[in-house]
């Protein structure tokens, strides 16, 4: 088998940016998503972000380490690495590994890319589960360098040790958590941006400021707003609530993030949230 080859299913925002992340660290790629037009778009986009670093023939060198799929079938059994990239939603990820665990070999690695879902309960869809392990990439995969490795309740530590490798492999910085609502990065950027549109609500300033103040006094790339905008409105809405579930009020969701949703104002994916997208 091929150390070098990963399966990424789910070829949206997440699932493209990890499979880029792979092909630019060499890696044959296959990206898997049932839908043909977002396989497309996840090439367009790869594109346009090689196209800031690499010239023409390098992007096409990149490019042709990614095969695409829309089903997922026998061909992942040479796949060493799986990783999966659906939208955030435990049944559907449960599905998921339930269908990739029989068609790969018991060495292969399944890792879940969520943001913060328990990575023990996506493992309860499998026999085997020794070998799944959370493998958060941050957002955009192929700017950030975090990699939160989260460690289920019967992950296998050579798992872990294994991720953490090939983390370092593909040029990102890996760190080890264990699974709890969140883990690390979720549970701090949802703070962070939380209390950011609580300051805005309370018109302490306006966003351009609020996000500047954040950027240069705390070196963050990105200001609360900005990225909430390009997480999705949506997808933060839904991640806040199971924050609220789990750890209570200082996660509870703003008027304003909820108006904003209702507005269908979802970030950069819907060309407005809190700043407009051309």
């Amino acid at each position: 088998m091929n150390k070098l080859k990963v399966c990424v299913v789910g070829a949206g925002t997440m699932g493209r940016g990890i499979a880029q992340v792979f092909a630019e660290a060499n890696w044959d790629v296959l990206l898997i998503d049932k839908s043909k037009d977002q396989l497309s778009t996840a090439f367009q986009f790869i594109r346009k972000y090689l196209s800031f670093n690499y010239n023409n023939a390098e992007i096409e060198q990149i490019i042709a380490r990614i095969s695409t799929s829309e089903q997922i079938d026998r061909q992942i059994s040479d796949y060493s690495l799986i990783v999966e990239a659906v939208p955030e939603n435990l049944d559907l990820k449960k599905r998921i590994f339930s269908e990739i665990e029989p068609l790969v070999p018991v060495e292969t690695i399944l890792a879940t890319n969520t943001s913060q879902i328990s990575v023990t309960s996506i493992a309860s869809a499998c026999k085997s589960t020794g070998r799944v392990i959370g493998m958060h990439f941050s957002n955009p995969p192929h700017r950030m360098e975090l990699v939160e490795i989260i460690r289920g309740l019967k992950t296998d530590e050579n798992t872990v040790d294994r991720v953490v490798e090939i983390t370092k492999q593909i040029r990102k910085k890996p760190y080890v958590v264990n699974d709890v609502q969140g883990f690390v990065v979720s549970r701090i950027a949802a703070a962070v941006i939380s209390e950011g549109i609580r300051i805005l609500e309370e018109g302490v300033c306006d966003k351009e400021t609020l996000d500047g103040i954040v950027k240069t006094g705390l070196h963050h790339p990105m200001g609360p707003l900005e990225l909430v905008d390009h997480i999705g409105l949506d997808i933060f809405l839904m991640l806040s609530s199971d924050m609220f579930e789990a750890y209570g009020d200082r996660f509870r969701a703003s008027r304003t993030l909820k108006q904003y949703v209702e507005a269908g104002m979802l970030g950069k994916k819907a060309g407005e949230g809190f700043y407009k997208y051309a």
